[in-house]
C-alpha cells in the first residue's frame, strides 16, 4: 500500500500533463482551422480578384484587338491618303511646270510683240532712244529663258551698237538747228541800195492818183535793182525769203530726227543759197549761222542700224502661231 501511494502523485502529473498537452493540441487545431479559414478567406478573394484581373484582360484584349482593327483601318486609309497626297504633288509639279511653260510662252509672245515694236521704232520712225528702251524691256521679258538664248545675244549685241551711237550729238544738231531756225527771223535783212519811187512823197489827195502810186510802190517791192547790178529782192521778198529760210532750217531739223541724209543735205545746200540773199551777210549773227551750216553739212545723221528681223524670225519658232497672229504679224 505504501508504493501504491508512492506513484498516485506520479500518475496525477502524467495526467495533468496529458491534459495540458491535449489542451495544447486543441488550441493548436483550432488554430489551424483559423488559419484555414482565413486562408480560405484569402483564397476567395484571390479568386474574385483573379476573376476580376481575368474580365479586365479579356476586355483590354478585345479593346487592344479593337485597337488593332482600328489601327489596322486607320493604316489603310493613312495609305489611301498618301496615296492621294502623292498623286496631288504629281498633279502640282504638273500645273507648276505647266505654269512656267505658260509664264515662258507669254514672256516670249511679249518679247516678240516688243521686237516688232523696236524694228518699226528703228526703220519707219528713226527713234533710237525709244527703239533702246523697247529693245532693254524685250531683254528683260525673256529672262533665264535657256531656250531663247541665242535670241538673247542677238539682242544684246543690238543693245551695244545702238548704245554706240552718238545720240546725243544728234539731238545737239536737231536743237542747233531749231535754234538756227528761230535766230534768222531776228536777223537784219540785206540791204537795198534803191528804194520805192517816190519814196518821202506825200500820197496825193486824188484817189485815182494815191492808188496810183500805192500801185507802183507795190511793184516795185518785187523786185529792185541794187548798184552793183546784182539782183536783189525787194523788202516783202525778202521777208518770204526769210521765212523760207526759217523752213529749210526746220526741216534739216526733222531730217536729223528721220535720219534722211538725203534731206539734210538738200535743205541745207538750200538754206546756204537762201541765206545770202535774204540776210545781211555783213552781220555777225549771219556769218556765224553761214559757218555753223557749213560745218553741220559734214555731220553724218544716218547711221547703220540694226535689223531685228532675224532675232524675230528666230523668236517666232517659238511661240504659237495664234499668238502670232494675235499680236498683229500676218501668217
Amino acid at each position: 500500500m505504501a508504493t501504491f501511494n508512492t506513484n498516485t502523485p506520479s500518475r496525477g502529473n502524467n495526467r495533468t500533463a496529458l491534459i495540458a498537452v491535449g489542451i495544447i493540441a486543441l488550441l493548436g487545431l483550432a488554430y489551424a482551422l483559423l488559419r484555414v479559414d482565413i486562408l480560405r478567406a484569402r483564397i476567395a478573394t484571390l479568386q474574385g480578384v483573379t476573376h476580376t484581373l481575368e474580365e479586365t484582360d479579356q476586355h483590354l484584349r478585345t479593346q487592344v484587338d479593337e485597337l488593332l482593327k482600328t489601327q489596322q483601318k486607320n493604316n489603310v486609309q493613312l495609305d489611301q491618303l498618301l496615296a492621294q497626297v502623292g498623286a496631288i504633288h504629281d498633279q502640282i509639279g504638273g500645273l507648276r511646270e505647266g505654269a512656267t511653260a505658260a509664264k515662258q510662252q507669254w514672256a516670249r509672245i511679249e518679247a516678240l510683240y516688243l521686237l516688232r515694236l523696236a524694228q518699226e521704232q528703228l526703220s519707219i520712225g528713226h527713234d533710237i532712244t525709244n527703239a533702246t528702251k523697247t529693245l532693254t524691256a524685250a531683254l528683260t521679258a525673256l529672262g533665264n529663258d535657256n531656250a531663247t538664248a541665242d535670241v538673247q545675244r542677238q539682242l544684246a549685241q543690238h543693245l551695244q551698237q545702238l548704245h554706240a551711237l552718238p545720240t546725243a550729238l544728234y539731238t545737239q544738231t536737231e536743237q542747233q538747228l531749231q535754234q538756227a531756225a528761230d535766230a534768222v527771223m531776228q536777223l537784219p535783212l540785206r540791204i537795198h541800195a534803191t528804194g520805192y519811187p517816190d519814196e518821202g512823197e506825200p500820197l496825193p489827195e486824188s484817189g485815182i492818183d494815191q492808188k496810183w502810186l500805192k500801185l507802183r510802190r507795190a511793184l516795185h517791192s518785187l523786185f529792185s535793182i541794187r548798184e552793183d547790178a546784182a539782183p536783189a529782192l525787194s523788202q516783202g521778198a525778202q521777208v518770204l525769203g526769210q521765212s523760207q529760210l526759217r523752213t529749210l532750217l526746220k526741216q534739216a531739223a526733222w531730217a536729223v530726227r528721220t535720219q534722211d541724209q538725203a534731206s539734210y543735205i538738200a535743205m541745207l545746200k538750200q538754206a546756204q543759197v537762201t541765206l545770202p540773199i535774204v540776210l545781211d551777210t555783213q552781220h555777225a549773227g549771219v556769218r556765224s549761222v553761214q559757218n555753223q551750216l557749213q560745218q553741220l553739212l559734214t555731220l553724218t545723221i544716218a547711221p547703220e542700224l540694226p535689223n531685228l528681223e532675224h532675232s524675230i524670225a528666230a523668236l517666232e519658232r517659238g511661240v504659237p502661231r495664234t499668238a502670232t497672229n494675235t499680236s498683229g504679224k500676218q501668217p
